[in-house]
């Protein structure tokens, strides 16, 4: 009816009585078959291996490759098998309701039988003694083919495992203490405040107590029981193994622990393991066998310090006839498995590793949980920032225990995580560029090479534009532009009504005003603004901007009155000196010495009248270096008066004069001019002295430079001068 050729060459054929797979290499006598007495319609291999089966009139089956026997119980009588141990030539099985099974790889006999409500929940057979001991309610052992009960005052319950000590003791926790069985009699040895489930023997001879509550170690002399560790605090405790010193603990819920040299390491889900929620594990070797309510889990370790290792899990879909695994052993290489349905073997060294990766794919993209259609490189307006993206892997070895690794990038930041559920979502996402990664890890811990991308793009708003941004700063700088004209034009209208004297006065405050806020100076201001936005550095554009802005303020605060504190003064010329400093990126520094008997917040001095000095000084004499330059600002008192010096170490004037001949086109700064012409005025309106002395540095000594000294009559707010 069909014929299938596998990769190996090898033919499935399908007839209505059976399927055959043949090999070419060989005759037609060696063929296997399968469902002799079915009408087989079609037979075919998936990726990972498995062969699926259809038929005409009962169904799909499915093939594992794996080489795993199972016994299924058809008697009615024997349910679920819930523990496994051996001696040196059986295998011995507890079933929920009492019975007692001999085992062997040819067939299974039934060795006891006890009452139905006897649950057998541990077995240990004892090689030396030929016993075999029973945990269950009135606990007791056979020998010779008859059965022994323990004898005890009342009644008691065996659940733990039995523990053969070095020393020859033998060993069973229970619910309120640990007793010790000799002969046929059961003795109290310890009792606990916890509930026991497992006792160990490590290679110190230490006893080690799993409970609900911890994992125990029990001081033998006193009989109490301290922590072990407080990692596995309010931890459940199932069983412990041991392999080179480094203990290995059987946990409910937090997965496989490991201790060693009082480091602790927790294996789970995410690293690949089965489940975690495990019952019993088993040491063979290198290799820790766990078993749980998910199937079983095979951990090699390859090292235990620093600790490497690698996983391989068992489920239904490689055979096992259920994923509910009571108990395990491992017995001359062959595992045995208690499943919930039946009793299974193998070979421990079978490979049960899936190197097939998944295969994956997105599955759907919600954004502001609308499902979207969405490709590479979309792009999303600025409030469509809720979003979640959905993905799917198919394994039909692996079923649901696919495990999945995500990231997030955008730029230079990375977002990754892992997790079971088939889909993520990322909450108010800012504006830029994404690319969302996912790929998918098979039960057998195996990762696939292939990673699915996606790649979007969150818009800015349109008020986080470059192009917005600098319309907003020159709006700004145009505002302010005119708010300094009305300032202007008003103090022009209201000192027209005064005297010529004074109209003289208020005209060079103007023109030295403006001689600060000459067009060179904000052209400049405005062009390392734009510098900024065109960097993307709106950061320092917002800095400048604000500096700007606060010299502005009081530059026209400060020019309703012909004169100021002198605090005011220092701190309107600091920021333009800030403003300088940036604009030319730090070319010089700046000084101030202000000497202590100097009370700057009672002093008036005339407004703006020191500004001229400094821009001189930068323009024309620190611009020019090839070297840092210096200005330095020094205030003091000489007697009844302010001395004021402004000093660069500049290229001096005469280097200027010279600069400015060949530089025809350069801004002619009147600043200096029109503020000594206002000295002029103020003396005559005042009745002062205001003395002004420019001195070339380098007449006084081989340095370059430019100082300039001015003497004003101390005058303080609401008095007269001094």
């Amino acid at each position: 009816t069909n014929i299938f050729v596998k990769k190996d060459n090898k033919l499935w054929v399908s007839t209505y009585l059976g399927t055959h797979l043949y090999d070419p290499k060989l005759k037609v006598e060696n063929r296997i078959s399968y469902f002799k007495k079915e009408f087989i319609t079609s037979t075919i291999e998936d990726n990972e291996g498995g062969i699926w089966i259809t038929t005409l009139n009962r169904g799909v089956y499915y093939l594992n490759s794996n080489q795993i026997k199972s016994y299924f119980f058809e008697d009615k009588n024997l349910t679920e098998p819930v523990c496994l141990n051996a001696d040196t030539k059986n295998i011995y099985a507890g079933l929920r309701n009492g019975i007692i099974l001999k085992i062997n790889k040819n067939n299974y006999d039934t060795l006891w039988s006890f009452p139905e409500n006897s649950f057998i929940s541990q077995i240990f057979t004892d090689t030396i003694s030929n016993k075999i001991y029973f945990s269950k309610t009135d606990p007791g052992y056979i020998s010779k083919n008859k059965y022994y009960k323990f004898k005890y005052f009342g009644s008691i319950r065996f659940k733990g495992n039995y523990l053969k000590r070095k020393n020859g003791d033998l060993l069973n926790p229970t619910v309120n203490g640990i007793y010790k069985i000799e002969d046929d009699s059961i003795i109290t040895n310890y009792y606990l405040t916890q509930r026991a489930n497992c006792i160990f023997e490590n290679k110190s001879t230490e006893l080690l107590i799993g409970c609900n509550n911890g994992l125990f170690k029990l001081d033998e002399k006193s009989g109490k029981t301290t922590l072990y560790h407080k990692a596995f605090t309010n931890v459940r405790v199932d069983d412990i193994g041991e392999i080179d010193s480094a203990l290995f603990i059987a946990t409910r819920g937090s997965g496989l622990g490991i201790i060693y040299k009082n480091k602790v390491v927790f294996i789970n889900e995410l690293n690949g393991l089965c489940s975690n929620i495990l019952h019993h594990i088993k040491i063979s070797g290198k290799n820790v066998w766990c078993s749980s309510y998910n199937g079983l889990s095979k951990v090699i370790i390859n090292k235990i310090n620093p600790l490497k290792y690698e996983i391989e899990n068992i489920s239904f879909h490689d055979g096992l006839p259920n994923n509910e695994i009571n108990d395990l052993i491992v017995y001359n290489d062959t595992v045995w498995v208690a499943s919930k349905t039946a009793i299974s073997y193998f070979n421990q060294n079978e490979k049960f590793s899936n190197k097939i990766a998944p295969i994956l794919n997105f599955s759907h993209f919600i954004v502001n949980s609308k499902d979207t259609i969405i490709c590479n490189n979309t792009k999303l307006p600025h409030s469509s920032n809720n979003i979640e993206i959905g993905f799917e892997a198919i394994s039909f070895k692996s079923g649901s225990s696919i495990l999945y690794k995500y990231s997030l990038i955008n730029e230079s930041d990375t977002f990754s995580s892992k997790t079971n559920d088939l889909h993520v979502e990322f909450i108010s996402l800012k504006p830029g560029n994404y690319e969302f990664q996912v790929t998918a890890m098979n039960s057998s811990g195996f990762w696939g090479n292939s990673t699915k991308k996606l790649n979007f793009e969150i818009l800015k708003p349109f008020w986080q534009e470059w192009w917005f941004i600098a319309l907003t700063l020159l709006f700004v700088i145009g505002l302010i532009f005119k708010i300094v004209s009305y300032r202007i034009a008003r103090i022009k209208n209201e000192e027209s009504l005064k005297t010529d004297f004074n109209k003289q006065i208020m005209l060079l405050e103007i023109k030295a005003l403006r001689a600060q806020m000459n067009p060179h100076f904000i052209f400049n201001v405005i062009n390392s603004i734009q510098d900024y936005i065109l960097k993307n550095d709106s950061k320092s554009a917002h800095r400048y901007l604000t500096k700007f802005a606060k010299l502005i303020r009081l530059i026209l605060d400060n020019s309703f009155e012909g004169e100021v504190l002198l605090s005011q003064e220092i701190k309107a010329n600091e920021l333009y000196i800030e403003l300088e400093q940036q604009r030319f990126e730090g070319k010089f520094d700046f000084f101030i010495d202000v000497k202590d008997e100097i009370d700057t917040e009672s002093i008036l001095i005339p407004s703006m009248i020191i500004q001229p000095f400094l821009e001189n000084a930068i323009k024309h004499g620190l611009q020019h270096l090839e070297s840092k330059g210096e200005l330095i600002l020094k205030i003091s008192k000489i007697e009844n008066n302010l001395l004021i010096i402004i000093e660069d170490n500049g290229i001096g004037r005469s280097a200027a004069n010279e600069l400015n001949k060949e530089n025809l086109n350069d801004h002619i700064s009147r600043g200096s001019f029109l503020t000594s012409k206002r000295v002029e005025a103020y003396n005559k309106a005042h009745n002062t002295l205001i003395e002004l002395k420019i001195i070339d540095l380098a007449d006084i000594n081989s340095s370059k430079g430019t100082r300039i000294e001015l003497v004003i009559p101390i005058k303080y707010r609401n008095m007269k001068s001094l």
